[in-house]
């Protein structure tokens, strides 16, 4: 499914929408026509990378389409690389969730990166 400018829905308020929008500074990596990769302010390891569905989707289960579609494009920015990777999405504040728009991490892993997950 690909959003038209009409179609993408943004809430007052969150960050990644304002990124969306062009109305908050991110180090974008791509963007096609219906998400979103870039980096994190403070990645957990070199190249961890979040993609974000244009269209504002609070949690993974709110709309099964749009989260579907985000982890297939989030699997293709994966696959260019090929290195392990942890790919992990918060649903909800006890789950670890703090913006609440629907997001993929995709943090790279190598031995002894000293990540230890979960992390804080």
């Amino acid at each position: 499914m690909i959003w038209s400018r009409r179609q993408i829905k943004t809430a007052p308020g969150c960050v990644f929408c304002a990124i969306v929008a062009g109305r908050s500074p991110a180090h974008i990596e791509e963007r096609t026509r219906d998400a979103l990769l870039f980096r994190p302010i403070d990645p957990v390891t070199p190249g961890h990378l979040l993609a974000i569905p244009l269209t504002h989707v609070a949690r993974f289960h709110s709309d099964p389409r749009v989260t579907g579609r985000i982890m297939e494009q989030a699997a293709r920015w994966a696959q260019d690389d090929e290195p392990n990777y942890n790919i992990i999405v918060n649903t909800g504040s006890h789950a670890g969730q703090t913006v609440f728009h629907l997001h993929v991490h995709l943090v790279p892993r190598w031995p002894q990166d000293g990540l230890v997950m979960p992390w804080d």
